[in-house]
């Protein structure tokens, strides 16, 4: 390691062999080829109120401590109601200037519990799914909130939108949604499977 100095000790992060295959510069760079075609084509080069994201994240009801301060040789705990929490999901936009339309947040349950909305910003969607996940049907009233909030913030001006989303099943083969979005003007981009971009 003295000998050379650019090298160093590090944790591997775990990384699965068909995101390995996909993470490639070729796949990448052509990724990037045809999101530049489809917005000069859409003549939103110059628009970044027309680009969005959508993407969820899980969201544990537990939380974990990775490091905290303590005292050499007295054992130090983080007080939790269970060991063990449920997953929620978090599923947001955000467009490329920072506006953002009101997010879902999906809890595990048959119905939404009467408080699970408390504290949470204006016009969030609190919803319940069986295992917490999003599903194609959410997705959809997602899509339609989304499609309410343009409206609503005067984005809608005859130029069309752009909506950039990962492969998962609810999003890319969610036909009603699909045609929800060409009807008003909103092009779905794939981002490459398996990739970090």
């Amino acid at each position: 390691m003295r000998r050379f100095p650019q090298l160093s000790v590090k944790s591997a992060e775990n990384l699965s062999v068909p995101r390995a295959m996909s993470m490639n510069p070729t796949q990448v760079l052509q990724w990037f080829s045809a999101y530049n075609d489809i917005l000069h084509r859409l003549d939103i080069e110059d628009c970044p109120n027309h680009i969005w994201n959508f993407d969820e994240t899980g969201c544990q009801n537990i939380h974990c401590a990775k490091e905290i301060v303590g005292q050499v040789g007295i054992p130090t705990y983080n007080l939790t109601a269970l060991e063990k929490g449920e997953t929620s999901t978090a599923l947001v936009g955000l467009n490329a200037v920072g506006n953002a339309p009101p997010p879902m947040i999906i809890h595990k349950g048959k119905n939404v519990g009467k408080g699970w909305s408390n504290g949470a910003p204006y016009g969030t969607l609190v919803r319940a799914s069986d295992k917490g996940y999003i599903n194609k049907d959410l997705f959809l009233e997602f899509g339609k909130s989304f499609l309410s909030y343009l409206q609503w913030q005067n984005l809608i001006d005859g130029k069309p939108h752009i909506v950039i989303l990962d492969s998962r099943y609810s999003h890319l083969y969610n036909i009603e949604f699909l045609e929800l979005m060409r009807k008003n003007n909103v092009h779905v981009f794939a981002l490459p499977s398996h990739c970090r971009l």
